[in-house]
């Protein structure tokens, strides 16, 4: 089998810092519920508990974590540059370029969908240690020839 050698040296000047985990979703990150006349009561939901889940994961190997919650109404808020309505699925691309716009001291941004999350297995790896594991232990032995 082929051993193609990958270079990594980016990934030794990343810093965690400068690594981000977004996720990005139309439906408001806490939903309130009434469970009387009075009472509000926060909704769980999976992207919320994932939400919570990738951000202290973040917090932990200080990376940044930014939720982007976009209108509900997808069409009108998403368009292109001469004003046209986008489907749904182009709003992605447009959260993708306005992160970069929005944080230009980020370098690598990790993109997930907002029911996604760390493994468990990799709780205690930084973004940058799981990148170092696929540059340098995965991706050599792997043939891409086959």
């Amino acid at each position: 089998p082929a051993n193609h050698h990958h270079n990594n040296h980016w990934l030794t000047e990343l810093h965690p810092s400068k690594i981000a985990i977004v996720q990005f979703d139309g439906r408001p990150l806490w939903q309130e519920w009434h469970v009387g006349p009075t009472t509000k009561k926060i909704h769980p939901t999976v992207w919320n508990t994932a939400a919570i889940w990738n951000w202290r994961y973040s917090q932990k190997h200080g990376h940044d974590y930014i939720y982007y919650h976009w209108p509900n109404n997808l069409t009108k808020a998403c368009r292109s540059r001469n004003n046209k309505e986008l489907a749904e699925a182009w709003c992605k691309v447009k959260v993708f370029l306005q992160v970069q716009e929005d944080l230009p001291h980020i370098d690598y941004f990790l993109f997930m969908d907002t029911d996604a999350v760390v493994d468990y297995r990799f709780r205690d790896q930084s973004i940058l240690q799981v990148l170092h594991n696929m540059t340098t232990l995965w991706l050599p032995s792997w043939n891409i020839d086959e």
